[in-house]
């Protein structure tokens, strides 16, 4: 699968705009300033990060430009608690269960119907450590529980198109 960002990102409470870390999977190509992450032809090693922690509300917001139907899976979304710049050079090759099994990683696979071509998705973790998932602007619910908010969790994404950020009142 590949996704792209969209070259709009937003400031949310005064924070820098989010964009894509330079830390990121061998597969992965950032372009337009890092606002865009494509993943090359390969499966795996298509780990993202953010550039800064999302904050608890914060939804991240991307839009899938691209499908590859050469291999199968879906999207994965989630949050760590580490640091990208101290995982350069030893990114597993993939989140599922490669990064889930270290403790301060946060991951789940969302329903192939939401992870097709066009899709504009959003996720977010609010207080309590609930992580919420959605499209087209609509949450569809639940996505796990248990995310250590007590720590300042960093997005984690795919190959994806970034979108204006907002907060939620969850």
């Amino acid at each position: 699968m590949s996704l792209l960002g969209s070259g709009a990102t937003a400031s949310v409470c005064g924070q820098k705009p989010v964009s894509f870390h330079y830390v990121h999977g061998d597969n992965v190509l950032l372009e337009e300033y890092g606002r865009v992450a494509r993943r090359a032809a390969d499966f795996c090693k298509g780990i993202v990060f953010s550039n800064r922690p999302i904050l608890l509300r914060e939804r991240v917001v991307f839009r899938i430009a691209e499908c590859c139907n050469q291999w199968s899976g879906t999207l994965r979304l989630g949050f760590t608690s580490h640091d990208p710049d101290t995982l350069e050079g030893s990114l597993p090759a993939s989140a599922i269960p490669d990064m889930t099994q270290t403790p301060g990683n946060w991951v789940k696979t969302i329903d192939h119907k939401y992870a097709r071509e066009g899709a504009v998705l959003h996720y977010y973790v609010n207080d309590t450590g609930d992580m919420f998932f959605g499209a087209f602007g609509k949450d569809r619910g639940l996505l796990m529980k248990g995310v250590n908010t007590n720590r300042n969790p960093v997005g984690r994404h795919r190959h994806l198109r970034l979108h204006h950020g907002r907060r939620n009142g969850r």
